[in-house]
């Protein structure tokens, strides 16, 4: 915009106008690196197989495990209602499973899965 307005006034026989392009920049800083993880430890572990069921799974929904059973929920899309769950498939007894040592989910190749949970607080 300085440049068209340099122009104008040099067109009107004045002079142009002094500007420092630092002024008008935004500055933005870098974010911090990300150190990679390694092959250490601290590295995330895959979980331990529980159940292997084998369900098809479908990238419209989301998927989750919930009184020893497997539901799943339409993903939220903008604009669209929330959906309602449905239950897949019953794999266990309703309170067998330890929901506050472990974490269940359901993996790609559609098995429970079981990851143990670390400082949790009950």
């Amino acid at each position: 915009m300085t440049r068209s307005l340099d122009r104008m006034y040099k067109k009107m026989g004045g002079s142009a106008i002094t500007s420092t392009p630092t002024a008008t920049k935004k500055t933005t800083k870098a974010a911090p690196a990300v150190k990679a993880a390694s092959s250490s430890a601290s590295a995330l572990k895959p979980g331990k197989r529980t159940i292997k069921l084998g369900i098809d799974r479908d990238s419209t929904f989301m998927y989750f495990i919930k009184d020893g059973a497997v539901w799943r929920v339409p993903r939220k899309r903008p604009g669209m209602p929330k959906g309602k769950k449905e239950k897949i498939r019953q794999f266990a007894e309703a309170g067998s499973l330890d929901y506050g040592s472990y974490l269940y989910y359901l993996d790609g190749a559609g098995n429970v899965v079981m990851n143990p949970r670390k400082n949790r607080r009950v």
